[in-house]
């Protein structure tokens, strides 16, 4: 038995982040970052990926595919910035910040 495609695995790994990134399941985001950082470790082997004329065109969508998971982040992590000022001004506090030098 043949060890799987590692451009496919990152590919499914990414495709799967994305999903879990939408369903807003931590333990499904939790489960594909490991499953992302193993393909990445993967493909950081020498020969990990045989150099045929599909490899770039195949490297292009995993970055499109990095992008997407990318902007979903940065959605939901302002949206959960938003959700803090919000609590922030109810208390009667000014704007939250999510990291400082010092800590929370």
């Amino acid at each position: 038995m043949t060890s799987p495609d590692p451009l496919d695995a990152m590919r499914g790994a990414q495709e799967a982040l994305i999903a879990a990134l939408d369903s807003n399941d931590i333990a499904a985001v939790e489960t594909a970052v490991e499953c992302c950082r193993a393909c990445v470790e993967t493909l950081r082997d020498d020969g990990a990926v045989s150099a045929t004329p599909d490899v770039p065109a195949r490297a292009t969508e995993l970055l499109r595919l990095s992008d997407e998971a990318q902007m979903r982040v940065n959605f939901l992590t302002d949206a959960m910035q938003r959700r803090l000022d919000r609590l922030a001004q109810a208390g009667g506090r000014g704007r939250v910040a999510l990291y400082a030098r010092e800590g929370r």
